[in-house]
C-alpha cells in the first residue's frame, strides 16, 4: 500500500530529501569521473614509472645488493625494500580499484598498502622481482573522502530540512491566516477585523474567494436569525393572546390542557430560535467546571433532588463558553427527566488531554437505530410515548458542544439507562 505524507511540511521535507539524494548522487558521479578516476590513473602511472626506472638498477639483484644500490643513489629515503611487508590489501574504494587496474596493466603482480602513524607506504611486487617487495611512500587523499562525504551529507541534510521548515512556514502562513479569518467570520468573532493576507498571487485569489464566501455565509446567518426572530415574534404574539384568553376560561380539565398546549408551542418556538443561534456570539472563557455543573443543577427547580452529583474537582478549570455550555447541560437534563427515569447521575473524569462529563439516567436506554439518529434535528426517538416536542433538544446539544470544542456521544450504559458523555479538550497554558 502506498503511503503519501498528508502534511505540507512532510511533503516538502520529502521533496527536499529527494532533491538532496539526487544532488548527492550527481556530486558523487562527477567527483569520481572528474577527480578520483583521473587522480588514481595519474598516481598509478607515476608509481609504474618509478618502478620502471628502478628495474635496470635492481633486476636480478638480492635485497642486500639492491639496498646498497639505493643508498649509493640516495634513494633509500624514498624507496624501501622488504621480504614480507606488514601490509594489507587495498581498500575497496574506486580510487584504489582504478590504481590497481593501472598498475597491473604493466608488469606489477600485486599491490599492498601499509598505514602507520608516520605515513603510508604502497608495496609493489613486479613480475621481474621474485624475492622481495618495493615500498614507496604514499599519502592517499582518498582516506579523507569518506569523511568528506559524511560531512557533506550531514550538512546538506540539515540545510535541506531547515529550508523545508522555513519554506513551509512561509507558504502555510497565509493559509493559516485565511482559515482563521474564515472561522472568525462564520462564528461571528472579530467580524470587524480585516486580515491582510500575504503570499503569492494564487494565494491572494483564494483568500479573496474564501473571504467573500465566508462573508456571504455570515450575512445569510444574520438574515436567517432576523427572519426567525420575526417569525417567532409573529407566532408568540397570538399565542400570548390565546394564553390570556385561556386564563379567563372557566377552570376545567380542558382549560388546563389548552394552556399546556400553548406552553408547548411556545417552547417549540424557543427551541427553533436556540437551534439557530446556538451560542455563536459568546466568547471562550476560563471557567470552573465543578461550579458550572452545580449551577446548572440548581436551575433545574423543582427537580434538584433527582440529581446525584458529587462535587470533588473544585480546581477543575476549562476554556468554554459558559452560557452555551450551561444550556447544553440543561438540555441534557431535560431530556433525561422527560424520557428517562430518576435518579440522574452526573460525574466527571479527568484524563491527560481531556475532561469527560457523564450524565446517566435510570431509564431503559435506546435501540441501536435510535442511538444512531439521536442527535439529528427533528428526530424524536420517543414519539411512541406520546411525548410532544420539537425534536431539537439533543441537536442543540450537539451544536453547542461544537461551539465549545467538545464532542458529545450517546450510548446505553451496561447497567441500564442512557449515558450522555461530553469530551472536553483541556487547553494547556502554552496554547492559545
Amino acid at each position: 500500500m502506498r503511503v503519501k505524507p498528508q502534511s505540507t511540511y512532510a511533503q516538502l521535507t520529502l521533496m527536499f530529501g529527494l532533491l538532496l539524494l539526487i544532488n548527492f548522487l550527481i556530486i558523487v558521479f562527477f567527483l569520481r569521473q572528474l577527480t578520483i578516476n583521473p587522480a588514481a590513473t595519474q598516481v598509478g602511472k607515476t608509481l609504474y614509472s618509478q618502478i620502471s626506472t628502478l628495474k635496470p638498477l635492481i633486476i636480478n639483484k638480492t635485497i642486500i645488493e639492491a639496498e646498497h644500490i639505493l643508498n649509493s643513489n640516495h634513494l633509500s629515503s624514498q624507496i624501501t625494500l622488504k621480504d614480507k611487508p606488514l601490509a594489507r590489501a587495498l581498500p575497496d574504494y574506486k580510487f584504489y580499484r582504478t590504481l590497481t587496474q593501472v598498475l597491473k596493466t604493466g608488469s606489477i603482480q600485486d599491490v599492498l598498502l601499509q598505514e602507520t602513524d608516520d605515513g603510508s607506504t604502497i608495496w609493489l611486487k613486479p613480475q621481474w622481482l621474485k624475492d622481495y617487495w618495493i615500498g614507496i611512500g604514499f599519502q592517499p587523499f582518498v582516506n579523507q573522502v569518506s569523511q568528506f562525504f559524511l560531512y557533506l551529507v550531514v550538512i546538506l541534510l540539515a540545510l535541506s530540512l531547515l529550508a523545508a521548515y522555513l519554506f513551509s512556514r512561509y507558504m502555510l502562513k497565509p493559509f493559516r491566516e485565511l482559515a482563521q479569518m474564515a472561522k472568525d467570520i462564520v462564528e461571528q468573532e472579530n467580524t470587524n477585523k480585516s486580515i491582510k493576507l500575504s503570499g503569492t498571487h494564487e494565494v491572494k485569489e483564494i483568500a479573496a474567494l474564501v473571504k467573500s464566501s465566508a462573508e456571504k455565509i455570515q450575512k445569510l446567518n444574520k438574515d436567517k436569525e432576523l427572519l426567525l426572530a420575526g417569525v417567532s415574534h409573529d407566532l408568540r404574539t397570538p399565542l400570548a393572546r390565546m394564553r390570556l384568553q385561556a386564563e379567563f376560561l372557566p377552570a376545567s380539565k380542558n382549560q388546563k390542557v389548552f394552556i399546556q398546549e400553548i406552553e408547548e408551542m411556545d417552547k417549540i418556538i424557543g427551541d427553533f430560535v436556540r437551534y439557530v443561534r446556538s451560542g455563536t456570539s459568546e466568547t471562550l472563557t476560563k471557567t470552573n467546571l465543578d461550579k458550572l455543573i452545580l449551577a446548572t443543577i440548581e436551575k433545574m427547580h423543582p427537580y434538584q433532588n433527582l440529581f446525584d452529583y458529587s462535587a470533588n474537582n473544585h480546581a477543575l478549570e476549562v476554556v468554554i463558553k459558559p452560557l452555551s455550555f450551561k444550556r447544553m447541560l440543561i438540555n441534557i437534563y431535560d431530556n433525561a427527566i422527560k424520557y428517562g427515569k430518576p435518579p440522574i447521575k452526573i460525574w466527571t473524569e479527568k484524563q491527560e488531554n481531556c475532561i469527560n462529563i457523564f450524565v446517566l439516567d435510570s431509564g431503559n436506554g435506546l435501540t441501536k437505530e435510535q442511538l444512531a439518529t439521536i442527535f439529528e434535528p427533528f428526530v424524536q426517538v420517543h414519539s411512541s410515548d406520546n411525548l410532544s416536542g420539537s425534536g431539537l433538544g439533543l441537536s442543540i446539544v450537539k451544536k453547542l458542544a461544537e461551539q465549545n470544542n467538545a464532542t458529545v456521544l450517546a450510548t446505553n450504559h451496561q447497567t441500564g439507562g442512557l449515558l450522555i458523555s461530553i469530551s472536553l479538550r483541556v487547553f494547556k497554558s502554552s496554547e492559545k
